[in-house]
């Protein structure tokens, strides 16, 4: 392995980056559900990692009426396709056991040490998926697949912002929406499903992370 042709970034110390989505009925964990949910494995320039399996689904709401419909979520998804989800949608039980076989199926190695390498987070807003997977796996589950460190490109952006500002020039994202985000780097976003959605962000991430200029995306 040399610098100019790495097989992983070495901060991530081997461990294996996966893009996350999720569609939830409401910003609340304790009262609120995933309804959609989809993994992507990625490699180390954020692309999508084509040797590891990938997974996608709807989930059915154990309490559909808790719904919030003026969440970003339910905006997106809309009424008629909340309500279909909430009749052919897998049980919420299920979405913990597919995440379990996901993890053993990326057939994750050791790093140097000899430690079981764990599955670093790449998401849009890392509180809310925090919130709902400890909430669905439980805090014990949560810390054997995923890494303390994560990658959230909610204060990613937030940061290009300050450097921005700081330097007395207009800001690149003066809305941290994740759908004005891909516009103002003219992401195609009209794949919605979450699999679709997982590529965008991890797009996000590459042009982010690997432009020294911002101007240049």
């Amino acid at each position: 392995m040399t610098k100019e042709d790495p097989v992983y970034l070495e901060w991530w110390n081997r461990h294996q980056a996966v893009a996350f989505w999720l569609d939830v009925n409401g910003e609340d964990p304790h009262m609120n559900e995933i309804v959609r949910f989809g993994a992507m494995p990625l490699n180390y320039r954020f692309e999508r990692d084509k040797s590891r399996p990938f997974f996608g689904t709807e989930i059915r709401p154990d309490i559909p009426e808790l719904v919030n419909m003026d969440c970003p979520s339910m905006v997106s998804l809309g009424k008629h396709r909340y309500t279909e989800i909430c009749k052919r949608g897998i049980p919420q039980i299920e979405l913990a056991d597919y995440i379990l076989k996901f993890y053993d199926d990326l057939k994750v190695s050791c790093n140097k040490y000899g430690n079981p390498t764990r599955i670093l987070p790449v998401c849009f807003n890392f509180g809310l998926f925090y919130g709902f997977m400890v909430k669905l796996l439980g805090i014990h589950t949560y810390n054997h697949i995923f890494h303390p460190i994560h990658r959230d490109l909610l204060p990613l952006t937030a940061y290009f912002n300050d450097r921005y500002d700081a330097r007395g020039q207009l800001v690149k994202f003066p809305k941290l929406d994740f759908l004005y985000i891909c516009s103002q780097m003219r992401i195609d976003t009209s794949n919605r499903e979450p699999l679709g959605r997982c590529l965008q962000l991890a797009e996000c991430m590459r042009r982010l992370t690997y432009s020294a200029n911002i101007e240049v995306m």
